[in-house]
């Protein structure tokens, strides 16, 4: 944890101009994320994840403008995850129905994964550690197919313990940060919407 504090550090003091706006961005993905699970309908839940996408799509697009060609694949897989959410957001719609999507976009996250590993077979982190995120994103696509607030907010969970495990490997301390308020916010809003609604429910 000593060597991660430092290497962050070090990180943060080292940033050129286009990296630090890229960071910026990617804390304003903790709005986006915290807005998420404060949402009671589904279709708001959607919208508010395909935003935190969108923005953190562009913020890894301003890291591989910085130099750094590896983000290329989370520039990918959060443009996939955006149009997902679009998808589901159409769910009602015959095109948006089909099960299909389900299964393309579980194979599009794995596939993702599997081209950074081969491109990257030398790096410093094991095959585990770069599946994390297609794993993540295994249980966020079922759990928004299926459509339950309360589903989403539980499932989200193990989501964000899995990405915790591949940033701090990685040192994602944007993304280490991220994820920490959005578990955060599921706490809060699970207390919200679960704990202090079915009390004043049966306050009435």
């Amino acid at each position: 944890m000593g060597n991660f504090i430092q290497s962050s550090i070090d990180y943060f003091t080292n940033l050129s101009g286009m990296q630090i706006v890229a960071q910026v961005f990617g804390f304003i993905v903790i709005i986006f994320n915290y807005l998420i699970f404060q949402q009671k309908e589904r279709k708001q839940m959607l919208k508010a994840k395909r935003r935190a996408d969108w923005c953190a799509a562009f913020s890894y697009f301003l890291f591989v403008l910085s130099g750094s060609l590896l983000a290329w694949a989370s520039v990918f897989q959060c443009l996939i995850a955006s149009f997902r959410e679009t998808v589901f957001l159409n769910k009602e719609k015959k095109w948006a129905s089909s099960k299909l999507w389900l299964v393309g976009f579980l194979v599009l996250f794995y596939a993702s994964s599997f081209v950074t590993w081969a491109l990257n077979k030398d790096a410093n982190y094991s095959v585990w550690l770069n599946f994390l995120p297609a794993i993540a994103s295994s249980i966020a696509i079922i759990s928004y197919w299926i459509g339950n607030p309360r589903l989403n907010r539980v499932l989200q969970m193990p989501t964000s313990l899995l990405m915790l495990i591949y940033e701090i490997n990685i040192m994602a301390v944007a993304s280490l940060i991220t994820e920490v308020f959005t578990i955060v916010s599921v706490f809060i809003s699970i207390i919200r919407f679960e704990i202090l609604n079915k009390s004043k429910k049966k306050a009435n």
